[in-house]
This record gives C-alpha cells, structure tokens and sequence, in this order.
C-alpha cells in the first residue's frame, strides 16, 4: 500500500522537499516561525509571524529538523509590515524586519518566558516586558563587514558564508553609514573583516583585519581613526590609539579591539535599571567578564571593595584607564574559571555579564561559595541563561526579576538583566 505522500516525504533520510500550508503557533528562540507538519513535527519556518497561515516549501536539514521558505502567505498578520531595507531576506542581519516594533517587544517578551520554561524547565518565573529601544533603526555604533572579491563592504548571506555587498544598512548610526560610503578598499589586500565604531565629535574608528601581517592600502574621504589587527597584534595606522564614548555612566576610553555595547541608550537604561536594584552600599562587590568598566564605575563607587575579572587584554587595559581615580579596585586578567576559585573571596552583590555561552561550570561553582546576597545576571542568549538559572535555583538562589531590553531591534537578540537573590 502507498504511504500518504506526506508521510513518504517527510521519513528520516529523506532529501526530498514538498509544499505544505500550515498556521504559524509561535517564534522560535531566534525568530523563526514555529507551524506543524501533519506529523506533528515542529517546521521552522522564518519571516513568518504567529497566527499566519503560510503555503511553503519544506524538507528535514541534516539532523532531521523541519525547516519551512514560504512560497506564500494565506493569511497575513495585523502584525506584518513591509520591510525597510531592500537586502532583508537575504542578508543575515536582520530576522525581524517584516514584524511591527510593538510585535517584536511582545514576541520577545514571550520568547524568554517560553525559554525558561522549555530549556531551564522553570515555571512561574517573572519575565516583564522588554524594555524598547528609544531608536527602533540606526542605533548600532559598531558594525562589521566583510569583503566580497571585488572590495565591496558587505555582510554574510542568511545561513551561508557568501559575502553580500550591501547599498544601505538601517541599523547603523547614520555617521558609519557616511563612513563606510566613503570607503575605498582594494580587493587585493587580504582584508578578512572591516569594523566601524562610531565615537564622539567625529572620533570614528575603522579596524582592518587581515591574516597576514602585509599594512592594507585604504583610501578615506573621511577624517577618521584606522588600526590594523593581525596574528602579531593591533596597531593604529592612523589617528588616535582610542576612542572615548560619553554616556550617562561616564565616559568610557576604548580600544579598537575592545567589546562596547553596541546601542548606547539601550546600555545606559540597563545601567539605571539595574542600579536601581541594588543596595547604596555594598562591603565587597564582584564584576565578572567586567570589560572597560562600564558597570565598573559604578559599582565601584557604592562598593568599599571591588574584585573585577575579564579575559580581553585590551579591555583590562582600558579598565584601567577608565577607573584610574578610584583605589578600591583590584583586577585580575585571564578566566573565570581559574581566577575566581583562587581567590576564596565573599562577595555581597556580584554582576556577571558572560559571553552567549554562558556561565561555565567551574565560574558557577566559584559565585555559589561566594555567597553573594545579590546577583544580577546580563546575558545575550536566552536558552544559556535559562540553564543557568536553573543551577543557580538547585544552588539556593531565587529569581527575583527577568526584566529584557531590546538591545537590538529588528533582530532575533534579546539583552536580559536577571536579578537573583540567595535564600534565606
């Protein structure tokens, strides 16, 4: 007897693709489209929104995972606008873009409440509304791109390494637009990535990296910083050695190569949220993965003592810069992992503010015998953070806060401040 044709296709081990039309139920943990075969599998299926009825083309990937393209959409959300930049779909960048801005918030705000559930298997906890994004488009001071072969600045193709070139960019801040407009680059030179930060009173920055150690040619009509970074280092070309970032919290010398958030008023509202959290007066205060010191400084001030740890070599040296006035720091460089076990400290509020993969083991072991009453949690991966808060509940703590804030607007990233609390 012959299989139904759905059921033929979509067996294990099949390549074969067939159309199916099937309603979107919810976003995935990365913004694609969560809809159902006649199986009952799960398709991933992205640009779509929950609630859309959607003709698409569908096939099981290399792990036997459903993804869906859509061929057309039936039924169209309220939700759905027509997407501002002409390289949307194509370009990696964006996964949001077809979904109003109120969409996106809600969505994202009900992405972590799923995550907690899903992959840290925690129920009731308390997600409020992800905090907007004063600018929605052109917030991003940083960007990169890569080269394609004939020069041209572009970004990678959704899921492929083929470099795009690109004619407009809506999340960068209009000045690095200018900037990257004004570039001339030679194709030849062996650049692998261009990186753009913006800085203040025109102190933009350009960092060329190349694998190998030749200087590249660049033509500029703009007045700007440029460094060169290879396998033996940094060094400026041209300008100055960094860049000073005013905000709220102070202003912030950095490094080429140093990591800064990329939306400047989305950082400062997590600055003010997550201070508002926490006591006026802290005996000794713990800032991991602590980079140039922008939570630093503030810590610092309420804290009789500060313990600070970051792996960047770069980062620390700017640290130091940026918190040279105050003598009750104390920095160490290098792991988590090894740094923080070594020291036997106690520590009242520590603020953790790790990389997408998360907390290791051997840090969260070193933060529980800590015993810190408070403990704020920054994470940019949601699935990371569910499983560890999930250790950190088995450890003793509770989750007194999950407040997002839309760091990145028209993208599938979430920046979440969690607020722990030891118990009692």
């Amino acid at each position: 007897m012959r299989l139904p044709l759905f059921l033929f296709l979509l067996t294990p081990g099949m390549e074969k693709e067939m159309e199916l039309e099937y309603r979107i139920e919810s976003l995935a943990n990365g913004g694609d489209g969560i809809g159902r075969s006649p199986d009952g599998r799960a398709i991933f299926t992205p640009f779509t929104i929950p609630g859309e009825l959607v003709l698409a083309r569908v096939e099981a990937d290399r792990h036997q995972i459903l993804r869906g393209e859509v061929i057309r959409i039936v039924e169209a959300s309220p939700a759905r606008v027509v997407p501002r930049c002409p390289h949307y779909g194509a370009c990696g960048g964006c996964q949001l873009q077809h979904m109003d801005y109120a969409a996106q918030l809600s969505a994202k705000t009900t992405i972590i409440a799923d995550v907690f559930q899903r992959v840290g298997g925690l129920q009731g906890i308390p997600v409020l509304p992800v905090i907007p994004s004063p600018s929605p488009w052109n917030y991003r001071n940083h960007v990169q791109y890569h080269l394609d072969p004939s020069g041209r600045l572009g970004t990678q193709k959704r899921a492929s390494h083929e470099i795009i070139p690109i004619e407009v960019c809506h999340l960068a801040v209009p000045q690095l637009e200018e900037l990257r407009k004004a570039m001339n680059l030679d194709p030849d030179a062996g650049i692998t990535r261009v990186s753009l930060r913006a800085g203040q009173d025109g102190d933009d920055m350009i960092l060329l990296e190349t694998d190998g150690d030749a200087l590249p040619a660049l033509e500029l009509e703009m007045q700007a910083s440029v460094a060169h970074s290879s396998a033996n280092g940094t060094l400026i070309l041209a300008g100055n050695t960094h860049q000073v970032i005013h905000s709220t919290a102070g202003d912030f010398f950095v490094s080429p190569q140093s990591f800064f958030q990329v939306n400047l008023e989305v950082a400062e509202a997590m600055h003010l949220g997550l201070f508002a959290s926490l006591p006026e007066e802290i005996p000794t205060a713990l800032d991991l993965y602590c980079g140039v010191g922008f939570f630093s400084r503030t810590l610092a001030k309420r804290a009789g003592r500060l313990v600070a740890i970051e792996t960047s070599p770069s980062a620390c040296d700017d640290f130091a810069i940026n918190l040279e006035s105050l003598d009750n720091i104390e920095l160490y460089q290098g792991s988590t992992d090894v740094i923080l076990p070594a020291l036997h400290l106690h520590s009242d509020v520590i603020l953790a503010d790790p990389p997408r993969a998360g907390i290791g083991t051997k840090t969260l072991d070193a933060i529980v015998a800590c015993q810190p009453a408070h403990l704020v949690y920054i994470s940019c991966d949601p699935a990371t953070l569910a499983r560890d808060a999930n250790r950190l509940i088995q450890k003793g703590y509770s989750v007194i806060s999950v407040q997002p804030f839309d760091m990145f607007p028209q993208t599938q990233h979430i920046e979440t401040v969690v607020l722990f609390k030891k118990n009692t």
